[in-house]
């Protein structure tokens, strides 16, 4: 078997956007991939999202998308197609002048799989700090996340600044 690489021209175009709409923040972004590959469809992928600040509270919820071409080739995309139909979320919450606690996470809506990320953090000096996490994978083995569900874990770290 011979290997040979081949390096396609990508065109990329995209745009965003960041406004005030009241108490709320409105952003979005798009971007549309041209590809010269034979084999891979040209694709637009999207995220659209809002977000608040109230008092210790901070909440940002977007949906993110993706459309590919009607012809193209038939390779597969790959990590693009996973962000395909996805909701995001990150809600934090300060818990005084050194903790705060943080729950961030995608949810595919096609799929009904999902990632989930608690994270709780405390200073406990001015050179030491305490994080204890985890990470929840779930859903459907033939989904995105579902794929890696087994991969679900629990972190502690003890971080020393010299």
């Amino acid at each position: 078997m011979i290997l040979d690489r081949e390096y396609y021209r990508v065109r990329i175009v995209g745009a965003d956007f960041a406004s005030s709409l009241s108490r709320f923040g409105i952003r979005g972004e798009a971007a549309y991939f041209d590809r010269s590959a034979p084999n891979q469809p040209d694709y637009a992928l999207f995220v659209f999202g809002i977000d608040r600040a109230w008092g210790d509270w901070s909440a940002i919820l977007q949906v993110a998308g993706q459309r590919a071409s009607a012809t193209g080739g038939t390779a597969p995309v790959f990590p693009e197609l996973g962000m395909r139909s996805t909701l995001l979320f990150r809600i934090e919450r300060t818990l005084g002048p050194a903790a705060s606690f943080e729950v961030k996470g995608a949810a595919r809506l096609r799929d009904g799989d999902f990632m989930l990320r608690p994270l709780y953090t405390r200073s406990l000096s001015n050179r030491w700090r305490l994080r204890i996490g985890a990470t929840v994978i779930g859903g459907p083995e033939d989904g995105f996340f579902g794929q890696y569900r087994e991969s679900s874990r629990a972190e502690l770290e003890l971080r020393y600044t010299f």
